[in-house]
């Protein structure tokens, strides 16, 4: 007679393969949070989104959708476990096993099952991260601030979740065994996760509950905004609606579906089948429509923030561009500038050389009570901008421009959205901050013309008016030209830049929001200005091939091939990570669609082989396989592709109510992609459904 460790280890190897699923399982879920956590942790990514910034906000939003996903997944895993064990654990207990020495056996093998795939998933994960990351580097871009770097908190995120899947594990595993009835434990396998009838009104339900769920608290902050409320946090509950209301719509697609009686009881096989595995098989679906979503938003954030600006590099007017302080006597001049292009073989065209200045403006502040409302205080001494004259406009741009003495224009990019901050339209005051002269304005119109953004142009006769007695600290230099090949201007333009930013003081040395005026008003107070406190406002002249550099020097020259060469550059960071974010969600959805296809075929084996003892063809069961697959594959990624191809599109269109040429570009990039995506998923499909085929006997 073997003892009961003989037997259980002799039982172990028969099960294998229920231990190694479980064991992949994990690790898989660990090694992608792994991968996920130490990359956003790195210092590169740390440094280039700014804390409490959208793009930091988002990744984080589709990291936590990530941890949910891989969650879920482990959770069902464990549960697909226990059922397998199940009859194992049920004739031990039969046999006069005590549960007490039963649960010690199982938790022994939980616990290593869940160390060493945890331990596994960590390790690989950081080398998984460090690949992706060096791959990157090597086929797309490759520069000085982006490099691969580990810190201590990037696996706070993967121990915190192995502690939760070991808990879990022991927790279920414990559970599992101390129930009293050993006949249910042993008939566990056999249990059925069954959905009651589905009505029609489910899916009506389902879609207006994922209307209201993303509507609401789309649209309700705008609307309290207006009112001046601010939105409060239970807004954000709405999203569970949209939550509840895909349930349903899933739950509707694979119990019952669209069609007439006949196409209804023409598969109740297949129906029945998916309806008696119903529950899991639509949350494990739910969790894949959202890592779709989630992947998708990752995936289209690229083009949609690249293409724009691609579009307003090509389309600038203007060559070569540059501004600087009137203080600044170092700054190179026509004829330095002339001969450089001289020595780089550049021959330049329509130089001009402008004046400028920055003035005090109006406005309004917002500022927020205890109770949530909000008020705009007006302050006649407010910020500062920059203006120009009409005459000054029409040596530039070579528009023809007229305005009225006591009007103003507002000069922006082509692609400026306008944001409820924004209250140009409002101002009607304007200040010399040296004199306090004060001139009483109306807006006039907005003019987009790329390479000035946000400029205010005053008459001749204004602007000469209020800029009387003003001070060369608050005047600039604007210097503009045009080359015959600006495609090989790269090296001129290359030391050109270095030359200016060389001769640039210390004076000039700040963020591009900095703004004097608004310090004036704070040291007033006696209160310190923030930019120059806050190191995020510091301009440091020896990290100018740095991203963060070039995006935030006030006197950045607007150099359109240097722009052009340096663009993927400046955003390489921001790709490979929402690429990167793209790779890790898209990578759960194929390891839970597999899974879950994999279980719901196996699990009916029986149910085939009575069928084809009935008499059902190869072709019947072949058909009926196929459909529980595809549903399984294709109802949640259709679903979540849909709603992100969505979203995308109108939140394109809601920046200011109509597709420009950018837009529509971005939008057609994001379908081609949406294609080469889902045709890759289309191959895992096939890859799974020959999986499946394997598993039953099929040929």
């Amino acid at each position: 007679m073997k003892s009961l460790n003989q037997a259980y280890s002799k039982l172990r190897r028969k099960n294998l393969n229920q231990y190694f699923l479980l064991t992949i399982c994990i690790f898989l879920s660990v090694l992608l949070i792994s991968a996920f956590s130490v990359t956003i942790e790195s210092h590169t990514v740390q440094r280039m989104l700014p804390a409490g910034g959208d793009s930091r906000k988002q990744m984080m939003m589709i990291f936590l959708l990530a941890i949910l996903g891989c969650g879920l997944f482990t959770t069902y895993a464990s549960a697909l476990f226990f059922r397998g064990k199940s009859r194992e654990f049920g004739i031990y207990m039969a046999l006069g096993v005590r549960k007490k020495r039963v649960v010690r056996l199982l938790c022994q093998d939980l616990l290593l099952v869940a160390v060493l795939s945890t331990t596994a998933g960590i390790l690989l994960g950081t080398l998984l991260a460090a690949g992706l990351w060096q791959v990157f580097q090597i086929f797309i871009v490759n520069t000085d601030d982006m490099y691969f770097s580990i810190a201590l908190t990037g696996y706070l995120w993967p121990l915190l979740f192995s502690l939760f899947t070991i808990v879990v594990l022991l927790l279920s595993g414990w559970l599992f065994i101390r129930r009293s009835n050993v006949l249910e434990i042993i008939n566990q396998q056999r249990k059925t996760e069954q959905v009651k009838e589905v009505k029609r009104w489910y899916g009506i339900a389902g879609l207006l509950l994922l209307l209201v769920g993303v509507g609401v608290p789309s649209a309700l902050p705008q609307i309290l905004a207006e009112k001046g409320f601010t939105p409060p946090f239970w807004v954000n509950l709405f999203y569970l609606v949209a939550a509840v209301g895909l349930y349903f719509i899933l739950l509707f697609l694979v119990v019952r579906g669209f069609g007439s009686k006949q196409s209804y009881y023409k598969n109740i096989i297949t129906r029945s089948m998916m309806r008696f595995q119903g529950r899991q098989t639509v949350l494990n679906m739910c969790v894949i429509t959202l890592l779709t979503v989630a992947g998708y938003f990752a995936l289209f954030y690229i083009p949609m923030n690249l293409i724009p600006e691609i579009v307003e590099i090509s389309e600038r007017p203007i060559d070569f561009a540059f501004h600087y302080q009137a203080t600044e006597t170092a700054i190179p001049q026509q004829e330095a500038i002339e001969a450089l292009a001289a020595e780089n073989k550049i021959e330049m065209q329509d130089y001009l050389t402008v004046d400028f200045v920055n003035l005090a403006t109006d406005g309004y502040d917002r500022e927020w009570t205890d109770d949530g409302r909000y008020g705009d205080t007006y302050y006649e001494f407010y910020n500062e901008e920059s203006f120009m004259s009409v005459n000054t406009f029409q040596a530039i741009t070579k528009m023809d421009v007229s305005l009225a003495d006591g009007e103003f224009i507002f000069v922006t990019s082509e692609n400026y959205v306008q944001n409820p901050y924004d209250y140009f339209e409002e101002m009607t005051c304007f200040t010399n901050p040296d004199t306090k002269e004060k001139l009483t304005v109306k807006f006039a119109k907005i003019i987009k013309y790329n390479q000035l953004h946000r400029f205010i142009l005053l008459s001749d006769n204004d602007y000469a008016q209020l800029t009387n007695g003003l001070s060369d600290t608050w005047r600039e230099k604007w210097i503009q030209f045009n080359v015959a090949d600006y495609e090989k201007s790269y090296d001129f333009a290359k030391q050109l830049n270095n030359i200016i930013i060389d001769n640039s003081s210390q004076q000039s040395a700040i963020y591009s929001y900095y703004d004097r005026v608004e310090k004036m008003n704070v040291t007033a107070k006696g209160e310190s200005y923030f930019g120059d406190t806050v190191p995020e406002m510091q301009v440091d002249y020896d990290a100018r091939e740095t991203s963060e550099f070039t995006e935030a020097w006030r006197y950045m020259p607007y150099f359109r091939i240097l722009d052009k060469q340096n663009m993927v550059v400046n955003r390489s960071v921001y790709i490979m990570l929402f690429f990167f974010m793209m790779i890790i969600c898209l990578a759960t959805v194929i390891i839970i669609a597999y899974t879950r296809s994999l279980t719901i075929a196996v699990n009916n084996r029986q149910v085939y082989t009575d069928l084809h003892r009935l008499g059902a063809n190869q072709q019947y069961i072949d058909k009926s396989v196929k459909n529980q697959v595809a549903k399984v594959f294709f109802i949640p990624i259709a679903i979540g592709t849909l709603l992100m191809f969505l979203y995308s599109f109108s939140l394109m269109y809601n920046n200011d109510g109509q597709l420009v040429y950018d837009e529509l570009l971005a939008i057609t990039v994001n379908g081609i992609l949406l294609l080469l995506v889902s045709g890759f998923l289309y191959f895992v499909y096939r890859l799974t459904l020959k999986k499946v085929r394997r598993a039953l006997n099929f040929r």
